[in-house]
């Protein structure tokens, strides 16, 4: 993906969406289907540009840990819209789960279901975020 900006990656990642969704549409799934695409991190600095952010992949700043994550669940969660709320991919298994209506308790989940934003733009009730990289440790709390 040479020279590739996080705004090509992102439309890219926008036609996959649209891609598979007609799939899943035109085989009756798309109603009973989960789509997430997302990034673990930020790009290769040599080969991504994470402008405007600091750095890219390996390091602890926003151009590292931040990444854009795309959702679709039609009738589950609220549509068209951007959230602002930091999440991390630790997140992805409780909220799958909490989607598609398992109850069963997972001893030491560590992550929190994002239901609450993606159904009525609640806050998440998370008090931090943590990374650890050979680069270094980064912390950041967020208060609700």
């Amino acid at each position: 993906m040479d020279g590739h900006s996080t705004d090509t990656i992102t439309s890219r990642s926008i036609d996959f969406i649209n891609r598979n969704s007609n799939n899943l549409k035109q085989n009756t799934l798309l109603e009973n289907t989960i789509v997430i695409v997302f990034s673990d991190n930020g790009g290769l600095e040599n080969s991504a540009s994470q402008i405007p952010l600091r750095h890219g992949k390996g390091w602890i700043y926003e151009g590292g840990i931040r990444v854009s994550m795309m959702i679709s669940c039609p009738g589950k969660i609220l549509r068209n819209r951007i959230s602002d709320q930091p999440i991390a991919t630790i997140d992805i298994l409780p909220k799958i789960m909490d989607l598609a209506g398992v109850k069963v308790k997972i001893p030491a989940m560590d992550g929190i279901s994002l239901v609450p934003v993606l159904k009525e733009n609640k806050p998440l009730k998370r008090e931090a975020l943590y990374w650890n990289y050979e680069t270094g440790i980064a912390f950041a709390r967020y208060f609700n």
